[in-house]
């Protein structure tokens, strides 16, 4: 066997050596403590309106029926026919009020 193949059979043993050293850094055992996400949980349900669910003191709040109908309905209607916007160049342009003086 001559120079070069010892020198590189060398070369593949230390990179395969080097491969499972590194390999075994990434075989960590994760185990979570027992609080783990339980900060998410506390603000979720400080989050929630009523957290007990149906049925547990139910609370009513918001708009009547028809309240709620008619600012549905006012919305909805305002896209039908939008207002007519005036050109922003043309504003305040030309326009003489009478009780100024004409400035």
């Amino acid at each position: 066997m001559n120079h070069i193949q010892t020198i590189t059979r060398t070369g593949r043993v230390i990179v395969l050596a080097s491969a499972i050293g590194f390999m075994t850094g990434c075989a960590h055992q994760y185990s979570p403590d027992a609080q783990f996400g339980q900060s998410i949980r506390e603000h979720l349900a400080l989050q929630t309106k009523n957290p007990g669910g149906v049925g547990h003191n139910r609370l009513t709040s918001g708009f009547e029926g028809g309240a709620a109908r008619s600012s549905v309905d006012a919305y909805l209607k305002s896209f039908e026919a939008p207002k007519p916007t005036q050109d922003a160049l043309k504003l305040g342009v030309g326009v003489v009020r009478e009780g100024n003086g004409g400035r």
